[in-house]
């Protein structure tokens, strides 16, 4: 597939254990599945990480290669989700201009969309778009840190200067959160956070 085309999708993180500063973690991914849409493919690519032999943390990325559009979407527009309560807290945060290279170098995922704005506006988008694991991280500082689990859906692209707003609703161990740009639009979405049971 072209590279270019590509979008990371969805995002879920297992954590069995907490990471530490040092560990040494040995990485196995495997391709769990591929995905025909109309739109497009889904490769689900698994990872998990051993820490000594022990498996420390699973993932699971949703990657979509965008494809030639088979005709258009669908007729019918989709539901409007039930209104959800008033969220439990919120916070805002800025995107830094700079933080697509930044993480595109410190992630080793240089893909032009990323770095190379003209090239980024020659597919499709207005400029660069920021990791969706970069915003994910940028949005995660307000989550608590002892998590179990961590899953998001990237439902639109984010660029530098967008002011992010994320919306968190609390109930027992369990924190779903989902981001708005200034549009008000949701750029991650299904977001959850479970977090770790005190033993």
């Amino acid at each position: 597939g072209e590279l270019s085309g590509m979008v990371h999708g969805e995002q879920v993180f297992h954590f069995h254990r907490p990471l530490k500063a040092w560990d040494l973690i040995t990485p196995r991914g495997r391709v769990v599945a591929i995905e025909d849409k109309s739109s497009g493919q889904i490769l689900n690519f698994g990872q998990r990480l051993y820490c000594e032999g022990d498996l420390v943390v699973e993932m699971e990325s949703r990657l979509f290669f965008r494809g030639e559009s088979k005709g258009d979407k669908p007729a019918g527009a989709p539901a409007e989700k039930p209104a959800r309560p008033a969220p439990t807290s919120t916070s805002k945060v800025t995107v830094p201009p700079d933080l697509p290279r930044r993480y595109a170098e410190a992630s080793g995922d240089m893909n032009p969309i990323h770095v190379d704005k003209t090239f980024a506006q020659s597919a499709g988008f207005k400029d660069v778009i920021l990791h969706g694991l970069g915003t994910l991280a940028l949005v995660a500082k307000a989550l608590p840190k002892d998590l179990a689990q961590l899953q998001v859906r990237f439902a639109k692209p984010v660029y530098p200067d967008d002011p992010l707003t994320t919306s968190f609703w609390k109930s027992g161990d369990r924190i779903e959160f989902e981001t708005v740009n200034a549009a008000g639009e949701a750029v991650l979405s299904q977001g959850l956070a479970v977090l770790r049971a005190k033993g």
